[in-house]
């Protein structure tokens, strides 16, 4: 009885088979349709596996790269890859709260959002690292791919208690390489890194979880001020959209990260952000409306050029570019985030969004009001800048840049990835084809842009346009000036572009500003001149001389939404100094460069009520810097780079020399009297000095860290004469250097300790 069963269901299948096929063939061979169905069926099965020259940046999808793929597995799979090591530690009762969170986003349930603990032990042979961390994660990630099952989910991981990183990293992601498409990510972010554009750090690590290895995840950076500060930026407001509700420009809400510490810390800049924000949505449409007013232009247009040159489309739209409001220029500039090389549309650039909109781009299209507000005729200054880096970007210097980088710290990269089976990202499922990086379709790419540039030939007809900052404040205003004549600035907000003043003194009356733009000049030829009075002088951008000039009694004043902490304040401009005293000044800082190149000959700042000279993020080289009397500390530099002859300083309450942030420091002599500690480096900043005299202070060096996600710093001096010297002073705490006559101080100290020696008020 069953074998007469069994005979009935085989006989049942072979007849649906036989049904199966017949019909196959009859929907690809007959009818007068034949021909249309055969082409979509092939090519439904062909955009399923991979195949085609559209997908060949990043599957195997011919017999050659497939071969050569599994030459490269088997050949990597043996090798110990030198890449950080990090164990999930973590107990029963938190492991079954994230399988049940991680279930719940697959079956698309909306439960609370909450969070398990567990702890991070990290392994980094290479840099002598073992240690542990405490972390609170959950799953991430809005496709079924991040999710799929445990072993290979994504996470979202917070550092828990104060000091702590990893890999100098507070906010992270965990994941697959496979959801951020395997190197083609880590090559975005390093390019727009190299353009000063704010990326995010990406480390390949091997990832286990209670001791059973789990395979190759990558580290994703968060958004939070370490991203910021590492990259040379002031701490500003970043902004992204709610995803959950409409992700098209301009119906969008913005979430804020950090809402809570900006609105208590500095509630002005966070809500002229969004008031920005807002008025932007409404008003982009606007004939008048400028972008040049609200975006970093320079900065957008090195970022769509270079999306465009590597076909990161994905990056660009809404749902994934991030905001940062930058305080000190009072612009908005990009984020990168999740560009995920693009599969097709290899005719597609943004340059056909300018006389081209019905152009089919897919994903990108969609986002087309978006790309509107900076790819319009209208913005002519903005698409200058774009195609200029679109020719730069396609030229053959940068493509070999990009195939070196490709065949050199990629490979070791790529490698790793091989070392184990990697399926090719076909976005919301793994690939049938595997993983295979080519960087040959860098310069097919380039190839497409260049003749589609030559062609529409629309940047020789763009013609530069002057615009007008107008700061976020109706009330500023052109300051009109006489010939030979002592100028005075009242109460207000007052803009004065390209202008050349000689033997002319300045006044400033009633909390009253002047912003410089432009190149500018301001010399005593024949007399000594004197800028003073109760108000702050700004220069943004350009090029500003100063020869021979006292400034007396200017001091801080606060404008809402930016963050300008001197009394003088110098924006990313090329900066000349010479025979400069600064006396009796109010604020922050006496004088404050931010992104500034910078030649001083001789500057003197005396009676500063913080800091005297406060560098952030710039060049400097000077002849003679001298402090006398700093509320706070003498000369402060962040992420700079210094050369300096004699550096003098007396009467200063905190440091001498502040060097943070990973500063470079050279300074032939440095001279100090009555100082509270002489020489600090922090926070990954290398300072060379070739003579130090110290008398009268309390602590002479110190190395530490105040930041933990930079690296370790150190100080190297020549010759060093301090009267009273205990070695004992010196505060060196572990994985930082302090040398001496080329000998090396051994005495560490707990870096807490530090801390709490040179800032016992925090």
């Amino acid at each position: 009885m069953i074998k007469i069963w069994l005979n009935i269901i085989r006989n049942l299948f072979s007849i649906f088979g036989i049904l199966v096929f017949v019909s196959i063939i009859l929907f690809l061979f007959f009818g007068e349709t034949s021909k249309q169905r055969r082409n979509i069926f092939f090519e439904t099965v062909k955009s399923f596996v991979g195949i085609g020259f559209k997908y060949d940046g990043f599957i195997a999808n011919t017999p050659y790269k497939y071969f050569d793929y599994m030459y490269l597995t088997l050949t990597n799979k043996f090798i110990n890859h030198d890449f950080s090591s990090i164990n999930l530690e973590i107990n029963l009762k938190n492991l079954k709260l994230l399988e049940k969170m991680r279930d719940d986003k697959y079956r698309n349930v909306n439960n609370k959002s909450e969070w398990a603990r567990a702890q991070l032990r990290i392994e980094d042979k290479k840099n002598n690292v073992n240690k542990i961390v405490k972390v609170k994660l959950r799953p991430k990630g809005d496709r079924a791919i991040h999710f799929l099952n445990l072993d290979s989910m994504s996470y979202k991981l917070d550092v828990r208690g104060e000091d702590n990183y990893i890999f100098g990293m507070e906010e992270m992601s965990l994941q697959k390489p496979i959801a951020r498409n395997f190197a083609w990510e880590i090559l975005y972010h390093q390019m727009l890194r190299d353009e000063s554009i704010l990326s995010l750090q990406i480390t390949p690590v091997k990832f286990y979880r209670n001791g059973e290895y789990l395979g190759v995840f990558v580290l994703e950076e968060g958004f939070g001020k370490e991203l910021l500060e590492k990259q040379a930026r002031k701490n500003g407001p970043i902004v992204s959209i709610d995803e959950n509700l409409d992700q098209s420009f301009p119906n969008l809400t913005y979430e804020y990260y950090s809402e809570n510490y900006w609105v208590k810390k500095s509630p002005d800049i966070i809500n002229y952000f969004k008031n920005n924000l807002e008025f932007i949505k409404t008003n982009f449409r606007n004939d008048e409306f400028q972008i040049e007013n609200y975006f970093d232009i320079d900065k957008w247009a090195k970022f769509f050029a270079l999306s465009d040159v590597l076909k990161m489309f994905h990056g660009t739209v809404t749902k994934s570019v991030k905001l940062y409001y930058n305080p000190s220029s009072g612009l908005i500039e990009p984020i990168a985030f999740d560009g995920h090389y693009q599969s097709g549309y290899n005719d597609f650039s943004f340059i056909d969004f300018i006389d081209n909109p019905k152009i089919e781009c897919g994903y990108a299209c969609t986002n087309r009001v978006w790309y509107s507000l900076f790819f319009d005729k209208k913005n002519i200054n903005f698409l200058k800048k774009y195609f200029y880096h679109i020719n730069r970007y396609t030229s053959d210097d940068y493509q070999n840049k990009l195939i070196n980088y490709s065949e050199n710290q990629l490979k070791k990269i790529n490698n790793f990835f091989y070392s184990e089976y990697q399926s090719s990202d076909r976005v919301f499922f793994n690939g049938i084809l595997p993983y295979y990086y080519d960087n040959s379709v860098i310069k097919k790419r380039s190839s497409i842009l260049k003749n589609k540039i030559l062609k529409k030939n629309l940047n020789s007809s763009l013609e530069q346009i002057e615009f007008a900052r107008n700061f976020f404040y109706k009330n500023i205003r052109n300051l009109e000036i006489s010939e030979n004549r002592n100028i005075e600035v009242k109460s207000g907000l007052w803009v004065l572009k390209d202008v050349r003043l000689i033997d002319r003194d300045i006044t400033f009356k009633d909390d009253s500003i002047l912003i410089l733009t432009g190149n500018n000049q301001i010399i005593g030829q024949n007399k000594e001149v004197n800028i003073s009075g109760d108000g702050m002088l700004v220069q943004l951008n350009g090029k500003i001389d100063l020869e021979n000039i006292k400034f007396r009694q200017l001091k801080n004043i606060r404008l809402d939404g930016l963050n300008w902490s001197g009394a003088l304040n110098i924006i990313d401009s090329i900066t000349n100094i010479k025979n400069v005293s600064i006396e009796n000044t109010l604020g922050e800082d006496s004088i404050n460069l931010v992104g500034c190149k910078s030649y001083i000959e001789d500057l003197t700042v005396l009676n500063s009520e913080s800091d005297s000279v406060d560098i952030d993020f710039g060049k400097i080289t000077f002849n003679t810097i001298n402090c006398n009397g700093s509320g706070n500390d003498c000369f402060d530099t962040s992420g700079s780079t210094v050369s300096g002859n004699i550096l003098s300083g007396s009467n200063v309450v905190d440091k001498l020399g502040s060097f943070g942030e990973n500063s470079n420091v050279s300074i032939k002599k440095i001279n100090g009297n009555d100082v509270n500690i002489g020489i600090a480096s922090k926070d990954g900043s290398s300072v060379q000095i070739k003579e130090l005299n110290l008398t009268n202070y309390n602590i002479p060096l110190a190395s530490y860290y105040k930041k933990f996600f930079f690296k370790d710093s150190k100080i190297e001096i020549q010759k060093i004469n301090l009267k009273e010297a205990i070695s004992n002073n010196f505060l060196v705490s572990d994985g930082n250097k302090l040398v001496i006559n080329k000998k090396e101080h051994k005495i560490k100290s707990p870096n807490k300790v530090i801390i709490n020696s040179i800032y016992p008020n925090t």
